[in-house]
């Protein structure tokens, strides 16, 4: 059903919507994306000339399949592929891996937090030798991907063993793997990393993992050939969706709910970002909400994406399940196409992500400040030692932000623990009831994963976040080589310099520390809260 037959009334968002529709069609958009017309950019992408490589995500595939190719002969008889990296240079890697099942899902081990208790598992026993290390970073210059990497590579310190996926300049990653004799391969340079679906930075753990791309291929190649037809399903599809969400994105009502089942969390978090990281710019954008369910039946890979605003009905853009690569490279490409689309409505770069680079120099910042000794950021901890303060604590703060908010605001709980199921489960319940408390639509994030994803959103979308970051205190801290701070002083660097770039934006941010024994004190918090 097209979407103005969803909307209740007739209004500015069904003329912005038929607006957008005409134009995307008059301007033939979708066919020049996929075709890397730059031209359509040269008003919105600055400088000009850096539009001109901008969408060579659409074509990465041809590129990347040699490197794959090369890299795989590496690993050997490789059972675990051990991916070290965080953001959207993961993201696909991890959802594709979702969409093959469990035994893959269990193979691929992916190492993206910086917490202590997290590290440990990977720190203890690096050494087993089926095991292959992908390092994964687009600049080379992410903090805590180098960290892990030097400190894993200090335990096992078999090269090749080891391989670096980063964009050809120098950078420091590049730099420490060459001294180490570790081999290095390109990304593709101008492919942002939530774009890198059908690139190297994707495919390549799949490949290592045994899995052929001919699948992927079909899947790409279908996709192109019936986005390319404008009289195509697809096509009409695509344009509907990129209409509908550009509409939206000045809408502070406007959700997308994104919605399966836990085994495939990595797909609605690959989607939740390139949403999140391509739109929330200029206090634009539309809040991804992700409802994960555990079904006590045959695990269903079925995935549902719907739109709802306080002046429309819920509208479903995508409601079907994901059983195999060629269907998931689809989804890859029908998104990446779509989020361009909506960019180039919104008159905003969907490829760059600049409030992310921010806060990540300043974390970047305090780090060398520790480094050469002259200490880190210094922010008042709200540390509580008992459940009864704790439970009070969260309180106070949910009670302020129900009176210092609107209808349409949300509260984002972003917390720096170690991720895992149990965490998850925990933490999830803890944002629900944050929700019934405050009346407000609330999400969740881990730390630091969501400093290189989702933040972009919270800093540079719609002024109508109220967060409450939440620190964990860690059972064990280990060192990282050749620095002098530990991991527990990153991950609380890491928490600290976002609380302080939140503030200094004028976002309402909130801060409290939960001390050990960490899942009994939330399960408390959760009875009596």
């Amino acid at each position: 059903m097209p979407w103005t037959d969803k909307v209740r009334e007739s209004g500015p968002i069904v003329n912005r919507y038929e607006s957008h529709r005409k134009i995307l069609a008059e301007r033939d958009i979708r066919s020049r994306i996929l075709q890397k017309d730059s031209s359509i950019w040269l008003d919105i992408i600055e400088p000009p000339e850096s539009g001109s490589h901008c969408m060579d995500w659409t074509d990465s595939l041809m590129r990347s399949i040699p490197t794959v190719a090369e890299v795989s002969r590496l690993s050997g008889d490789s059972a675990t592929v051990v991916l070290i990296g965080t953001g959207g240079a993961i993201l696909s890697a991890k959802a594709y891996s979702s969409v093959l099942g469990y035994e893959a899902s269990t193979r691929l081990q992916v190492v993206d937090s910086t917490s202590p208790e997290f590290l440990r598992t990977f720190l203890e026993n690096p050494a087993s030798p089926n095991k292959f290390y992908v390092v994964a970073s687009k600049s080379g210059g992410t903090i805590e991907t180098l960290d892990i990497a030097r400190s894993i590579f200090e335990r096992v310190r078999t090269p090749d063993r080891f391989c670096v996926i980063t964009d050809p300049e120098s950078n420091a990653l590049r730099i420490w793997a060459q001294a180490n004799a570790i081999s290095v391969y390109d990304s593709d340079p101008f492919v942002p990393g939530r774009y890198s679906t059908v690139s190297t930075l994707g495919l390549l753990p799949l490949k290592l993992l045994g899995h052929g791309l001919q699948e992927i291929q079909s899947g790409y190649y279908e996709f192109v050939e019936d986005a390319s037809n404008s009289e195509s399903s697809c096509s009409m599809h695509a344009d509907e969706t990129a209409a509908m969400l550009a509409a939206l994105a000045s809408e502070s009502s406007s959700r997308i709910l994104l919605a399966a089942e836990i085994q495939l969390l990595p797909v609605l978090q690959w989607v939740e970002q390139i949403v999140s990281e391509s739109l929330g710019k200029s206090e634009l954008g539309i809040l991804p909400v992700i409802e994960i369910s555990q079904s006590e039946e045959s695990p269903s890979n079925r995935l549902q994406v719907r739109v709802i605003s306080e002046n429309t009905e819920v509208n479903s853009i995508f409601d079907d399940d994901l059983n195999d690569l060629r269907q998931i490279a689809q989804f890859f490409m029908f998104w990446q196409t779509v989020i361009s689309m909506t960019g180039y409505l919104l008159n905003i770069n969907p490829f760059n992500q600049p409030n992310v680079e921010g806060s990540k120099l300043k974390v970047l910042t305090a780090v060398r400040m520790k480094d050469k000794k002259t200490g880190f950021i210094q922010v008042p901890q709200r540390a509580v030692e008992g459940t009864g303060e704790s439970v009070n604590a969260i309180r106070s703060i949910l009670q302020h932000i129900r009176e210092n908010s609107q209808t349409h605001d949300y509260i984002c709980l972003l917390a720096f623990t170690k991720p895992g199921s149990e965490m998850l489960d925990l933490l999830t319940r803890l944002k629900v009831r944050s929700g019934e408390v405050t009346g407000l639509t609330a999400v969740l994030s881990f730390g630091p994963q969501y400093l290189h994803s989702t933040g972009q959103f919270h800093k540079g979308g719609p002024r109508t976040g109220h967060y409450l970051i939440i620190g964990f205190e860690e059972s064990v801290d280990i060192a990282v080589c050749d620095r002098l701070y530990t991991f527990g002083e990153l991950i609380k660097t890491q928490l600290y310099a976002d609380l302080e770039f939140l503030r200094e934006s004028g976002r309402p941010a909130h801060h409290i520390e939960l001390k050990q024994p960490i899942a009994e004190n939330l399960h408390q918090i959760l009875e009596l809260l």
